[in-house]
């Protein structure tokens, strides 16, 4: 829009004008100091914006000293990108159309910080209606802005907790008119939220006013006291679990469909005896604890490590069987678990029934109801003899490591870096699996006796010492000439001068015993581990297929499978039917959810009562589809006849990727 500079406006700048006297100088005063105090800045333009005056917080508003020259174009440049001409448009809308100035929009400053600015004006006129003037303020709302932000997100979050839930969630207003449905709710009642939301509750479900659902509705807002409750809708053929939540606005909605819960109840009713049997069937000592924190039950194996009986059940059987030293420290965080509801999970010896204390790994768990109310306590003691003895073994390989680096002078080495020219002693070829000469000593030989898996970090390892100066600590692998596999530990001290890297001086050590030992140790804990994790899917599964489920997820996550499974013998058909599945497959039905007692692996386990292992799955002639196991990599099987006082309940098997030892068939 035109501004005309040869227009006699107003013959004095603005901020440039005589005050008339020194009341109005230090009214004047008064009021930039109060300005300043509440963080407004004060801008004046004098039209064409060929003369832009900004007060020290508009100034700062824009990132700029006091004393920064202000223009036009400084003002566009301090505005975020994304926000310029926006206000471009604003400015000449306000001008042109004589209407306020309001916006906010963002200033970044040359340290990129950035500030939400709100900024009010307005233009002045002169008696001709030309614009001459445009003036006004500025005020941080940086804070507002982030509040606002906070609230945003707050709101959202809430909304995305309601419908990740399970459950279904409805909120009703005090004229029964839905205000909110989360999907799960809408599902659960055959509807979209959109079908729902804004519509009265007997628009959308006309009988519902007969329904004891509603009467329980009806009675948590007319007293407004919540009310839960498990009721049938007949309209849905369902029980529905409701929690409501009255509040002056209205109700809040929690309701889910508990039919399968119910027949699970019952299904966990008939499966008493089965959990009894299976129970004293694993490895694990398991018992029950009330919430009072008193042991209910045990386990056979229990009474038979402990020596003990039913009759001795009391407040002083665990005190008798734990070690004097540590019962103290067992019974405060004991009490602590209870009363909080947290796992307890210690390891501390048990004395057995011949006066031996053994270390036990000892895990309690809370089982819950469906209201989230602890109703007992399950739990397990894992036998973790061997992999105490397994850490003991490392510990003391370990130690003669240190002791070896410090006294031993054999297995040594040195390395001219300059001319890349290395030197090692005998005892060094004999770490190698060499005689004496068998092969030159360079450093490309050197390296290339390491395994070919591991030659790349060697050779790095070096070059970064000659490059940076870095002292050498490294473990790699050699293969001796009759295949056997070694592990070295290469340790060397680099020597700089003034030019850089000049030497270094090192010794090899075979630390094979110890790698030997770490893999025991891990295995060992591999199967605690799997012991722990099925004996309390055996111990709190509500029925054969959970419990089973629970077991083969168990075997995928502790033993490297690609998939486990569990087959539950039918004794009339002499039939083993899939039970459950974990891995790569977890549907039970299929090609071999039946398969005959005696065909494939799997009826061969069961049929001949053996454990069976092998790492050619593709060409084992008992493979069902080897096309299949080539297409999918299978290198190796395992499988273990389920065996429950001298009776075949099934069979537990599982397909790996990889090579299976046959430390497997221990952990199966």
């Amino acid at each position: 829009m035109p501004y005309p500079k040869d227009q006699p406006a107003d013959p004095q700048p603005a901020r440039e004008r005589p005050i008339a006297s020194v009341e109005e100088k230090f009214g004047h005063r008064r009021l930039d100091e109060m300005l300043g105090a509440i963080d407004i800045g004060v801008w004046y333009c004098d039209l064409p914006f060929d003369r832009l005056n900004w007060d020290p917080t508009v100034k700062r508003h824009f990132g700029l000293p006091e004393d920064g020259d202000v223009t036009i174009e400084v003002f566009y440049e301090r505005l975020h990108p994304d926000d310029r001409e926006r206000t471009r448009h604003a400015i000449e809308t306000s001008i042109t159309n004589r209407t306020d100035y309001d916006i906010e929009y963002r200033t970044v400053s040359p340290s990129l910080q950035m500030r939400w600015i709100r900024a009010i004006g307005r233009g002045f006129y002169n008696t001709a209606g030309e614009p001459i003037r445009f003036d006004g303020i500025t005020v941080d709302v940086s804070p507002q802005k982030k509040v606002q932000e906070e609230l945003t997100a707050a709101r959202q979050e809430v909304t995305d907790t309601l419908e990740r839930l399970s459950d279904g969630f409805v909120a009703i207003d005090r004229n029964w008119n839905y205000k909110y449905v989360n999907r799960a709710g809408a599902a659960l009642l055959g509807k979209q939220p959109s079908e729902m939301v804004g519509r009265n509750l007997f628009e959308v479900f006309p009988d519902v006013r007969s329904t004891r659902f509603f009467e329980l509705l009806n009675t948590a807002m007319a007293q407004q006291k919540f009310a839960e409750g498990d009721n049938y809708y007949a309209l849905f053929g369902r029980l529905f679990g409701i929690r409501a939540f009255p509040s002056k606005d209205g109700l809040s909605i929690y309701f889910q469909d508990v039919t399968a819960r119910r027949h699970a109840e019952e299904a966990l009713r008939r499966s008493e005896e089965q959990f009894r049997t299976l129970a004293d069937s694993i490895p694990q000592l398991v018992w029950m604890v009330d919430t009072t924190g008193q042991v209910s039950w045990f386990n056979q194996r229990w009474y038979d490590y402990t020596g003990t009986t039913a009759a001795d059940i009391g407040d002083s059987l665990w005190p008798s069987l734990i070690d004097p030293a540590l019962l103290p420290i067992v019974t405060e965080r004991w009490h602590v678990a209870i009363q909080s509801g947290e796992p307890f999970e210690m390891t501390f010896p048990l004395r057995g029934a011949d006066g031996v204390f053994r270390p036990f790994l000892t895990r309690m768990r809370p089982v819950r109801d469906h209201s989230g109310r602890i109703v007992r306590w399950f739990g397990t003691n894992t036998d973790i003899s061997a992999q105490q003895a397994s850490e003991e073994a490392l510990r003391r390989s370990q130690e003669r490591l240190r002791a070896s680096l410090e006294a031993s002078r054999t297995g040594t080495f040195r390395w001219d870096i300059r001319n890349n020219a290395l030197e090692w002693d005998e005892s060094l070829d004999r770490l190698f699996g060499l005689a004496p000469g068998d092969t030159g000593h360079t450093l490309d030989n050197f390296i290339a006796l390491a395994h070919p898996d591991d030659r790349q970090a060697v050779s790095s390892a070096y070059e970064r010492c000659a490059r940076e100066g870095v002292d050498l600590d490294l473990e790699f692998r050699v293969v001796w000439p009759d295949q056997s596999l070694h592990w070295i530990y290469d340790r060397g001290k680099t020597f700089s001068d003034d030019i850089g890297p000049a030497s270094m001086t090192g010794a090899c050590v075979d630390v094979t015993e110890r790698w030997q030992a770490q893999q025991l140790l891990a295995h060992r804990a591999k199967l605690v581990a799997l012991a722990a994790d099925v004996g309390f899917a055996l111990t709190t599964g509500d029925s054969t297929h959970e419990m089973a489920r629970r077991c083969t997820e168990a075997l995928v996550e502790h033993l490297g499978a690609a998939f486990a499974a569990i087959w539950i013998l039918n004794e009339q058909q002499s039939v083993l039917e899939l039970e459950a599945s974990a891995g790569m497959y977890t549907e039970i039905a299929g090609a071999h959810d039946r398969i005959p007692v005696g065909k494939f692996k799997i009826g061969h386990i069961a049929e001949t009562r053996l454990p069976f292992l092998t790492n050619d799955v593709q060409h084992d002639p008992r493979t069902g589809d080897p096309e299949w196991a080539r297409r999918e990599g299978m290198l190796a099987f395992a499988g273990y006849p389920l065996i429950v006082e001298d009776r075949l309940v099934g069979v537990a098997a599982l397909f790996a990727r990889q090579h299976l030892e046959d430390e497997t068939l221990e952990a199966l």
